[in-house]
């Protein structure tokens, strides 16, 4: 994907889509080799999982953009989208998380990693949901929703998990 500094196109989008699940079933399937808590690892595979569905979900959208009319109604280049994207195209989100699945050590506390993955879910559900808001009404939209409400899911998952170790 070439960087797209002030619009991008709708292939691009969900394309930073695709690579940001990716990025998450990476991270969920490392932290889970290291966390010290059984319950906390076999929550992190389960989120590996669903991002693994959410990528399908992703590749399936940008296979169907003709078919479905899927597209997005503009990118406001001053806003949430718009910085969202020129920082993944700099590289700042994906290589954030790229460093964090390696500073997930074996010294990592299950806490640490918790807070990691709870960031992680925030900035999914902030740039997903400004992805929603931009499309257009149909069946790619539906999916997009869909998708933020499981994210959400995630995050209280997360964050009762967080609780329950002590964090």
């Amino acid at each position: 994907m070439g960087p797209c500094k002030l619009v991008c196109s709708t292939d691009e989008v969900f394309e930073v889509a695709e690579q940001i699940e990716r990025n998450g079933i990476e991270f969920y399937k490392h932290a889970a080799t290291i966390v010290s808590d059984n319950e906390t690892g076999d929550v992190l595979l389960g989120l590996a999982r669903d991002e693994g569905a959410h990528e399908e979900t992703f590749a399936d959208l940008r296979a169907r953009l003709v078919e479905w009319s899927v597209s997005l109604a503009s990118i406001d280049a001053e806003g949430v989208i718009g910085g969202y994207l020129r920082a993944m195209a700099d590289g700042m989100v994906f290589e954030s998380l790229k460093s964090e699945i390696f500073t997930v050590r074996e010294n990592s506390s299950p806490v640490d990693i918790l807070k990691l993955a709870i960031q992680h879910e925030k900035d999914t559900i902030v740039l997903y949901t400004g992805i929603r808001d931009d499309m257009n009404d149909g069946p790619g939209r539906e999916k997009v929703e869909t998708i933020i409400r499981e994210e959400r899911k995630h995050l209280d998952m997360l964050i009762g998990r967080l609780l329950a170790v002590g964090g």
